[in-house]
Order: structure tokens, then C-alpha cells, then sequence
């Protein structure tokens, strides 16, 4: 969900778009009202585009997001344990059986469980 601030620019980019000002206009607008935290022109450009294309919302659309950290205690329980029960297991494999990328079961052996040595 947008903030506040965000609303309130994406709609005056909106309005201004579909008055038929120019984006760099716009973007001076910006400027002038918000000073250090107005957009960039690439910024302005993308929403005035998506606006003149008819898509008229002001929100970002939803957004399904992965976990920032892939270390989680479960994630890394779970590796250790497998290790445990089988050394001879393989990243490839780790990264299979907890659903994860193998880099994030490099990172989880190496700077969680401290085992670079053996992989």
C-alpha cells in the first residue's frame, strides 16, 4: 500500500498527465513541491506512461515478495539436521529437499553453520 506521499504524488502525476502536461514539466512541479523528496524522471515517467496506457490506479499493484532472509531458524535447523543424518549429501540436494535456492544453502552452511570447510 502506498503512503501518503506517495499517493499524493502518483495522483498529482495522474492529474497533470491527463491534463496533457508534459512530464518534465511534471517533473519541475515536483521539484518545487517536495524538494528532497520528489521522484526522479524515471520515476515520473514510468507512472505518467502507466497513466496515459489507462491504468488508473495510484497503488502499486500487489506484490507476492520472498522472505528478505532465506536463514531462517527452521531453514537452518532443518539443513543441519540433514547434514547430521547424511554428510554425503549434496547442496543440490539440501536445496531440493527445504525449498530453497542452492546460493542460500551455500550461505546457510557457510556463514550460518560455519561449515565452508566441508562444501
Amino acid at each position: 500500500m502506498a503512503s501518503n506521499l506517495e499517493f499524493e504524488r502518483r495522483s498529482y502525476i495522474k492529474i497533470r498527465t491527463l491534463l496533457g502536461i508534459g512530464r518534465e514539466d511534471i517533473l519541475i512541479d515536483l521539484e518545487f513541491l517536495y524538494g528532497d523528496v520528489s521522484l526522479p524522471y524515471t520515476t515520473v515517467n514510468e507512472w505518467a506512461k502507466r497513466f496515459c496506457e489507462g491504468l488508473g490506479l495510484v497503488e502499486d499493484e500487489e506484490r507476492i515478495w520472498r522472505p528478505r532472509s532465506f536463514a531462517t531458524n527452521s531453514n537452518t535447523s532443518e539443513i543441519c539436521w540433514k547434514v547430521e543424518e547424511n554428510p554425503h549429501i549434496t547442496v543440490e540436494e539440501l536445496a531440493m529437499s527445504v525449498g530453497i535456492s542452492t546460493g542460500a544453502v551455500h550461505s546457510i552452511l557457510i556463514d550460518e553453520l560455519r561449515l565452508g570447510n566441508l562444501f
